[in-house]
């Protein structure tokens, strides 16, 4: 069980990576049996990211569910609320996330999920600023 843990981590690892690196080589992406929601979440994201459509991974199910920001109240447009955000709020967040689950296992495949959620962040960023925003990111913001 612990062989095909790793196996599986590895696969999603290395897909997650050639997301990153430029090819003339078409991504075959070799499906993963979803034992779990949090695998089927993970395969999501990455699927989105592999084909280019990194505002479909940010707006997933996946970002849901580690970004539960429904109890944290409302937020004012201010420079306070902005830095209690990102340097309180949002470490918090992921922190409880990877460490709510249930074992060894879990807990690996909420830091690839996790992780897979900040590429798809960084390549979001990254698309933004070199070819310009797309219109889809917009709807989104209105959300």
């Amino acid at each position: 069980m612990a062989e095909a843990f790793q196996q599986t981590l590895s696969s999603l690892e290395l897909r997650l990576l050639r997301c990153t690196i430029p090819s003339d080589h078409p991504l075959s992406s070799s499906p993963v049996s979803s034992s779990t929601d949090l695998l089927s979440l993970i395969e999501d994201v990455i699927q989105s990211i592999e084909s280019g459509c990194y505002v479909r991974a940010l707006s997933s199910e996946a970002v849901k569910a580690v970004f539960d920001f429904n109890s944290a109240g409302s937020f004012t447009n201010s420079m306070d609320s902005a830095q209690f955000f990102y340097s309180e709020l949002l470490p918090e967040r992921v922190e409880w996330f990877i460490n709510s689950g249930s074992d060894e296992m879990d807990s690996g495949y909420r830091m690839l999920l996790v992780m897979s959620v900040a590429v798809a962040a960084l390549l979001a960023f990254t698309q933004c600023n070199i070819t310009g925003y797309f219109l889809s990111l917009f709807s989104l913001i209105g959300k």
